[in-house]
């Protein structure tokens, strides 16, 4: 059977359809298909929350307590009331990008893959119009969150979150020779926005990530 080698095929949007639906022609007896649903519009930017706390108390607990939920402490600013924290890891639990459906069939029967184009990490498969190809793809977050605080009144705090986000995901294609070909790609957004891949995968900021980081201030 003739192979064709080439990259993750680029998705294209259709119209105004909230959903994108690629076919592939039946060759040499396999066929397929790719469907991309959108995500939701992203969230309003940041989050807030008002403390009946010194700012004092609150600085010292976020230094001591942010490594308790999954931040890392990268920059503190006494003058300035700011702390910058950092996230790294899975990106679903903070960013969505849609949903994927992969369908493929060959002797071997059908076989559908649905996951959230967001995962960490799938393996599926897709036809590209010539041949079945395997797909590992995984996607990491890499976050700064920025935390302001600032007097409200003698006892009383005001702190703002607000995070910048870098995607990369990285997609290993193994064709049916056996051969591999790894690309990686990344994007970058802010609270309140959104960013593309190559193609038609968007990811947008959910503001679970900015919300996470006030746990921190209340879990005293």
């Amino acid at each position: 059977m003739a192979s064709c080698w080439r990259k993750e095929r680029p998705l294209k949007r259709v119209g105004w359809s909230a959903a994108l639906i690629v076919s592939c022609v039946v060759f040499g007896g396999c066929s397929g298909t790719l469907a991309y649903t959108p995500p939701n519009a992203p969230a309003p930017t940041g989050s807030t929350l008002l403390l009946a706390k010194r700012p004092d108390e609150v600085w010292q607990w976020v230094v001591s307590t942010a490594h308790r939920v999954g931040f890392i402490v990268e920059r503190l600013d006494n003058a300035g009331g700011v702390i910058e924290l950092s996230y790294r890891g899975n990106p679903e639990p903070y960013v969505d990008c849609g949903r994927v459906v992969s369908q493929v069939s060959n002797l071997r029967g059908k076989r559908t893959y649905r996951f959230p184009a967001a995962a960490s990490f799938v393996e599926y498969e897709f036809m590209t119009g010539q041949e079945i190809v395997v797909i590992d793809r995984s996607m990491q977050l890499e976050s700064q969150v920025s935390v302001r605080i600032a007097a409200r009144g003698p006892n009383e705090t005001h702190v703002w979150t607000r995070a910048r986000y870098l995607l990369k995901r990285i997609l290993v294609v193994r064709d049916t020779e056996g051969r591999s070909r790894t690309t990686t790609q990344a994007v970058q957004f802010d609270s309140g926005q959104s960013a593309a891949f190559a193609g038609a995968v968007t990811c947008v900021a959910t503001g679970r990530l900015e919300q996470a980081a006030l746990p921190v201030f209340l879990s005293r």
